[in-house]
């Protein structure tokens, strides 16, 4: 009996040892594939990002470029003297 109680002990030793294994190849799965997924998210948020400065930066461009119109129309009134618009210095 006691040869019969080594080998059955020995067998659940093995069994338990494989079950850890499994469990351990199975949260190594696991975890690659969270890690996976959480790239994935970044990469989306940096691409949303990216979109948002792109915009930011096209409307930073046109207010310049609009600034520039405005700063060359009220050089060209001031050297001319236009008082069209109706405001006078003078009232």
């Amino acid at each position: 009996m006691a040869e019969s109680d080594r080998k059955r002990d020995a067998a659940a030793a093995l069994f338990k040892e494989r079950r850890v294994k499994l469990f351990l190849i199975f949260l190594l799965v696991v975890s690659v594939i969270v890690e996976g997924y959480y790239i994935y998210l970044l990469q989306d948020r940096i691409e949303k990002r990216n979109d948002e400065l792109k915009n930011i930066s096209v409307q930073l461009q046109f207010l310049k470029q609009e600034r520039e119109d405005l700063k060359a129309t009220l050089s060209s009134a001031q050297k001319t003297g236009d008082t069209s618009n109706g405001n006078t210095p003078e009232r």
